[in-house]
């Protein structure tokens, strides 16, 4: 009787370990799906800016691109046909004029290209 007593004493406490280790996992596992889903929330957060960025970025380049057309354009107008020449410089961003206004002798200096880069470089610098 003493023996069989024994045997159920650590039944029960096999019972209890395996019900704690149960517990534990659970936690274990709760703690883990939170911190992953904070993980998740960040990193889905991250790419965005960096799609952002990205297609700030190319958004700026078809910009720099017109640009080059538009100065090119009038360029090739301004003295033999300035009505023409006059419709492409009115169409300049403002980061053209500014920089023909700058030096009309390097206009695609060193500033253009960071003003024109300004919005884009905004979302990589977080």
């Amino acid at each position: 009787m003493k023996r069989s007593l024994g045997f159920l004493g650590n039944e029960i406490l096999l019972g209890t370990m395996i019900a704690l280790l149960s517990v534990f996992t659970a936690v274990a596992s709760f703690q883990g799906a939170m911190a992953d889903s904070e993980q998740n929330k960040y990193e889905i957060l991250g790419m965005q800016a960096l799609n952002d960025g990205n297609a700030e970025y190319l958004r700026t380049n078809q910009d720099i691109t017109q640009d080059y057309n538009y100065f090119d354009n009038w360029y090739l107008n301004v003295d033999e046909r300035p009505e023409i020449a006059e419709y492409y410089e009115g169409n300049f961003s403002e980061n053209l004029a500014a920089a023909i206004e700058r030096d009309p002798e390097t206009v695609w200096d060193d500033q253009y290209y960071t003003d024109m880069y300004a919005d884009s470089d905004s979302y990589f610098v977080d």
